[in-house]
């Protein structure tokens, strides 16, 4: 997993201040890996369902419930269990945030137009 990735998701799950200003304009499909994605994609649930972080607990509890290939879900589990604190700052963390989803974004849209022009 690309460290800005890895970043993102930690810090959703540790930081709600971090968490509120970035959530609405991540997507599932900015991140490469299936078992990057199914993290997200719990975490998106948990904080649809209750405006909260997540714990772990509740991320590796939601994972049991993916339809994830063994290794995908072997490759979230650990990518949960590595989600552990550190400190990092808000203001930096947002804006490479902002850029890397504007970089997904185009990615995907370039992907997309090279797939209907094939």
């Amino acid at each position: 997993m690309n460290r800005i990735e890895s970043t993102i998701l930690r810090h959703l799950v540790h930081d709600e201040q971090y968490m509120r200003r970035v959530f609405p304009f991540l997507k599932a499909e900015y991140f490469g890996e299936a078992s990057d994605r199914a993290v997200f994609g719990c975490i998106q649930q948990f904080v649809n369902d209750y405006n909260s972080c997540p714990t772990q607990e509740a991320l590796e509890i939601a994972l049991q419930k993916t339809n994830l290939k063994e290794e995908q879900f072997r490759e979230a589990a650990e990518l949960v269990a590595g989600l552990t604190t550190e400190p990092s700052n808000t203001e930096w963390l947002t804006t490479e945030t902002e850029k890397w989803c504007k970089e997904r974004a185009v990615y995907n849209a370039i992907l997309k137009l090279s797939l209907i022009h094939i």
